[in-house]
């Protein structure tokens, strides 16, 4: 994303072949918001150094939510319309229905344990910092195992933080053992949350969902989770 002050580079999650979530916050900077025309999507790639001017992807429209809050960071989602669809190397992902949301709430509700060892039952994936000092971003698509964590545990440990009251529309996520440094971090903003539905385990997606879209957290890697819009 282009701006007047310089580029930002942000995730996205390609859930139809000419559609792309990312976060709110990476369309807009200060009192500036990134037009269509400044906005270019690279599909299909694990590395930096196979994006060129011949394999990006124009947007031909961008929709940011209509009550995303830059304050609070709610409902921080926009949607990218490209110009023309992604190549086939990249494959949509489906977004998590409210019946696959339920079971996966219950499953933190149940299984999570606050500063003991926990499930890795989410993936997140992005290009951003791989340290916890805020460096610059990877040159190489990286991957992490998370846990989540459940709604009124989250809304509790922030206490009047910025996702007090909000607790439901926010997925809370962190690391599966506290003696891990594992998280998002700068730079991921706008990729993608998945979790694993069990009763889809067998299809040929392997039943991987959606669950949210990175958006903030306190820093990289500390004890509070990170939180990103459902």
């Amino acid at each position: 994303m282009s701006f007047t002050d310089g580029t930002y580079v942000c995730g996205g999650v390609l859930v139809a072949q000419d559609v792309v979530l990312t976060a709110a916050h990476c369309l807009q900077n200060g009192g500036l918001t990134a037009n269509a025309a400044d906005v270019k999507v690279w599909a299909g790639i694990s590395s930096v150094f196979s994006a060129s001017s011949r394999n990006v992807l124009s947007v031909s429209r961008r929709t940011i939510n209509n009550s995303y809050n830059a304050s609070r960071f709610s409902n921080d989602i926009a949607v990218l319309s490209l110009a023309t669809p992604a190549p086939d190397s990249a494959k949509p992902i489906l977004i998590a229905n409210q019946d696959q949301i339920d079971r996966a709430n219950t499953e933190f509700q149940t299984s999570y344990t606050q500063g003991g060892n926990n499930p890795a039952n989410l993936l997140v994936s992005g290009w951003g910092s791989t340290s916890v000092n805020g460096s610059s971003g990877s040159s190489d698509l990286q991957q992490t195992l998370l846990t989540g964590v459940p709604d009124n545990t989250c809304n509790n440990q922030w206490g009047s933080g910025v996702t007090s009251g909000e607790a439901n529309i926010f997925v809370c996520a962190i690391s599966p053992s506290p003696l891990v440094v594992r998280d998002s971090c700068f730079g991921d903003s706008g990729g993608p949350l998945v979790w694993q539905d069990p009763l889809r385990a067998s299809d040929s997606d392997f039943g991987l969902r959606l669950l949210g879209l990175v958006s903030f957290g306190d820093g990289c890697a500390s004890s509070l989770p990170g939180s990103i819009p459902k």
